[in-house]
């Protein structure tokens, strides 16, 4: 059974770089989105999966940047803390559901609370209806009082049962085998939350991706008839292929869940998209689902535009 997370239960990442401000946003698309107002800035990106009761499982990924938060100092530590309300509205105006948080972390040195590529990364998740809806995000540091917003409509999947179909692909910079009980871990899988999809080689060696299946033929008469091929296709931004994988999986019942190591150093610096085709060798259904992404290079010297987001 998919947890309901209701707290803010968040990461210190060395890794996550922070779209600029006031950039506009590569693609004409909708996420990962940024952040507008005087609080801090932070930045979402959303997944979603198949839930119970035909509702859908919607998982928000936080990340709000050190050097945007006000520390404190306690005795020799710099404390930090703040608070993220994220509500769900359909489009005329009425509350779905609403969650809220609190996040209050230290650090050992001023030098670390101004570093521009850390940052804590969080998750909130809801059962939602499939729809189109309006998220309106309020984070506000609690030091300062300031507070920052995202307002946005987003698409809510409905994940038929009576047809293949794969679940939105989480992008994550660390995916390992762990056990049930944190809100992190998704079938046997702790899968860090990534809100900016922006991978640097020296920091992020690997590029990970989770996702899953539903509706797989069974029972099935042949040992072909059980297996099932996903094709992973990498390409540029103009839509050249860079990369094409193909694996054929047994089928461990109608659903399965698949995660995907991928090294960074076979991509040049640039925006690429992932494309995710499974064909169930039984029914010889095919379903695909895309998801963008970026290769940075993000050194001393690197020029800030390297940093913006992508966007599906």
């Amino acid at each position: 059974m998919r947890r309901v997370s209701t707290i803010l239960l968040a990461l210190a990442a060395t890794s996550y770089f922070l779209p600029v401000a006031g950039q506009a946003q590569p693609f004409l698309a909708k996420t990962p989105w940024n952040s507008y107002g005087p609080g801090p800035l932070f930045n979402m990106d959303y997944s979603t999966f198949a839930g119970p009761d035909e509702l859908t499982y919607v998982e928000f990924y936080i990340q709000v940047g050190y050097d945007g938060l006000e520390f404190v100092q306690v005795e020799n530590r710099f404390r930090a803390s703040y608070e993220l309300t994220l509500s769900v509205l359909d489009l005329q105006g009425k509350v779905v559901a609403v969650r809220s948080g609190r996040d209050t972390f230290e650090l050992p040195t001023r030098e670390a609370t101004r570093s521009p590529h850390r940052a804590r990364i969080s998750m909130m998740a809801f059962l939602l209806p499939p729809d189109v809806l309006e998220l309106d995000a309020v984070l506000c540091d609690l030091q300062s009082g300031r507070t920052s917003r995202i307002t946005s409509a987003f698409r809510v999947r409905r994940f038929s049962p009576d047809s293949l179909r794969v679940s939105d692909l989480q992008f994550s910079q660390n995916i390992y085998e762990d056990k049930p009980g944190n809100p992190y871990v998704k079938n046997g899988r702790f899968i860090e939350p990534m809100a900016v999809r922006n991978f640097d080689e020296e920091l992020t060696p690997y590029l990970y991706v989770y996702f899953e299946l539903y509706n797989l033929k069974t029972p099935c008469r042949t040992e072909a008839e059980r297996t099932y091929t996903t094709e992973y296709i990498f390409t540029d931004e103009i839509r050249n292929t860079v990369a094409h994988l193909r694996r054929t999986s047994i089928k461990p019942g109608t659903l399965a869940a698949h995660s995907l190591r991928f090294p960074v150093k076979h991509l040049e610096p640039g925006r690429y998209q992932l494309t995710v085709r499974v064909r169930d060798n039984a029914s010889g259904l095919t379903s695909e689902t895309t998801r963008s992404f970026a290769v940075v290079d993000v050194t001393p010297t690197s020029d800030a535009t390297q940093l913006i987001g992508t966007n599906d």
